[in-house]
């Protein structure tokens, strides 16, 4: 298997993560903020789907590297 192919592919599949990650935690804000809630439970739940963000994804990886 040819690791550096598979290095890029990973890399990728990282920055592409990454990227979709900051985008919706921007437009989370502004939406949860304009939609009525105040500073601290915009936080809470950002901070509530981080983590699920951090458990679910090396899970998903796992699957992934299964297949």
């Amino acid at each position: 298997m040819d690791l550096r192919g598979l290095n890029v592919k990973y890399a990728l599949a990282t920055i592409g993560f990454m990227a979709l990650t900051c985008g919706s935690i921007g437009f989370a804000y502004n939406y949860l903020s304009q939609s009525g809630f105040d500073d601290g439970t915009v936080g809470t739940v950002m901070s509530i789907t981080s983590l699920l963000g951090i458990i679910l994804g090396p899970a998903a990886a796992d699957l992934v590297d299964r297949s």
